[in-house]
């Protein structure tokens, strides 16, 4: 674990210069194909929407920033952070940093994870003001003259990434999804469904922090952060999967530890004992029905009772949870689950 006890105070207008987006569209980039990635505010593929080619550079039409940088999103997913190593146009939901001081892409890494900490600030509808960004201020290891120290992070980064190949046993058996008879079905059919418990992570304790806290994010499991045990309410139990309502809208993942919510998350608890892989799937298969849900307004808690997808079914119209496994354990990697 770092030590961050003797990490200074630097104010993010101090370390970076800042760039504004402007629009990018899907039917631009549809328009124009090209290998510079646009990036705008999501989550997932590092915010990057499209590749369009280089035709906007000359004419300043877009803002194009070269690498490395990182990209701040500052609506929809507001205050994702994702670090870049290609030259990127940027769209207006995003805003990009660029260090004053050349640095290689390891330090932008470690200062993606730094500030992406702070993205419980930037609650649901909150956007990221460029006026109010740039104040902030984050802790960061400093060098003997006050200063960043960059060959701490750069060193700290490298240290992290093991180049070794992972293997797998396994070797992709054809079990093709379209060989089996598919059935829609309801999720309140499969699990129990309870609301999470609506904390607010700024009000969390973190004194010797133990349980995971699960907020509407897409990605790393949807846990934000570790947060102290409340000795008067026990958190949920492992084995069970967290629905984000609002935000990263149906993200699903499978929890592995304890843990507490934010706002908006729902707890579903299979009716029937299921297995890791079983659950998995339905992950998947519910996090596929996002497109019903994006719009904005639509959230996810008041269509609960009425969310469906389709499933794997046997031949008397019950879910084919043997074919589930069968499928996840056909995967490259499942041995590694």
């Amino acid at each position: 674990m770092l030590e961050v006890n003797g990490w200074h105070k630097f104010q993010l207008c101090d370390l970076f210069y800042f760039f504004r987006g402007k629009g990018v569209t899907t039917a631009e980039i549809s328009e124009n194909q090209g290998n510079i990635p646009c990036v705008q505010s999501g989550e997932t593929n590092n915010g990057i929407i499209g590749y369009m080619d280089n035709s906007f550079i000359k004419d300043k039409k877009h803002t194009f920033v070269q690498s490395p940088f990182l990209s701040v999103a500052r609506s929809g997913t507001s205050g994702c952070v994702n670090a870049h190593n290609k030259n990127s146009y940027i769209g207006d939901s995003a805003y990009a940093l660029k260090l004053k001081e050349q640095t290689g892409i390891n330090i932008y890494l470690f200062l993606a994870t730094i500030l992406n900490k702070e993205r419980y600030r930037y609650r649901f509808g909150r956007k990221v003001s460029i006026e109010t960004y740039i104040k902030k201020y984050i802790k960061l290891p400093a060098d003997k003259t006050g200063n960043p120290d960059w060959d701490f992070m750069e060193n700290y980064i490298s240290s992290l990434i093991d180049y070794s190949k992972i293997e797998t046993k396994i070797e992709r058996k054809k079990l093709p999804l379209n060989d089996t008879k598919w059935k829609t079905f309801y999720l309140v059919d499969i699990f129990n469904i309870r609301m999470g418990n609506k904390f607010d992570l700024i009000d969390m304790t973190f004194n010797a922090p133990s349980v995971n806290f699960v907020n509407r994010s897409g990605s790393n499991n949807g846990v934000s952060k570790k947060v102290d045990l409340i000795d008067a309410i026990g958190p949920f139990p492992e084995g069970t999967i967290t629905l984000a309502l609002g935000g990263s809208i149906c993200s699903a993942f499978l929890q592995n530890k304890p843990f507490y919510t934010g706002q908006n998350v729902a707890v579903l608890t299979s009716k029937q004992p299921l297995s890791k892989f079983q659950k998995l799937f339905l992950c998947t298969m519910i996090y596929n029905e996002k497109f019903k849900y994006i719009a904005f307004g639509r959230e996810l808690n008041v269509h609960l009772k009425s969310f469906s997808m389709p499933l794997p079914a046997t031949v008397d119209d019950k879910p084919d949870w043997q074919f589930m496994e069968n499928y996840m354990k056909s995967l490259p990697y499942s041995d590694k689950i």
